[in-house]
């Protein structure tokens, strides 16, 4: 597992340019990392921002934008007023939606929660969806970002180290994978 995300770093590495140098420790405490890397696609570029508490500084990509924060009944208690109230500072309207936890709720009908409270909420082409928590989460709200109005801005909060690895394989290995379940 280890190899494979360190492969699929190199590849990352070779695709893009890093805007900032990533920060060496020279104390035993160590210091976040923050730094964004460009993807350059053409007309398609875009950047990561990558770093600890990004999303709670409002990144000023979202300055201005009507925001729907999907999230799961885990993680919403610890950190959707948190998220919420971050976003709130600089962004046009900021509205949430949680659902429940669990593999077995990765389903089409959850996507339709997901774009009915998008409609909902008014979120137009230059709305944003943020995928706050781990791997379900992200597929779930990904693939809602994908579909809803022919594609809008999406942004992946992990709120765990694993959920950060399984963010970064799912997107490379299969970016918008459902399980249909009957």
């Amino acid at each position: 597992m280890l190899v494979v995300i360190l492969l699929l770093l190199i590849r990352l590495g070779s695709l893009c340019s890093f805007r900032r140098p990533i920060q060496r420790c020279h104390s035993a405490r160590l210091k976040p990392l923050n730094t964004i890397v460009d993807v350059p696609l053409g007309n398609r570029a875009y950047s990561i921002e990558i770093g600890e508490q990004t999303l709670l500084n409002a990144p000023s990509s979202l300055r201005g934008a009507n925001v729907l924060i999907v999230t799961n009944e885990v993680v919403a208690p610890l950190y959707l007023d948190s998220t919420s109230t971050a976003l709130d500072s600089g962004c046009n309207k900021v509205n949430g939606l949680i659902l429940r936890d669990g593999e077995e709720h990765k389903t089409m009908e959850t996507v339709m929660q997901i774009l009915d409270a998008a409609f909902a909420c008014g979120l137009d082409r230059d709305g944003v969806f943020v995928a706050l928590g781990g791997g379900v989460i992200g597929d779930l709200c990904g693939f809602a970002a994908a579909i809803y109005q022919r594609g809008v801005r999406f942004v992946q909060a992990p709120t765990t180290f694993s959920s950060c690895l399984l963010a970064f394989v799912s997107a490379e290995q299969y970016p918008f994978a459902l399980s249909i379940q009957d």
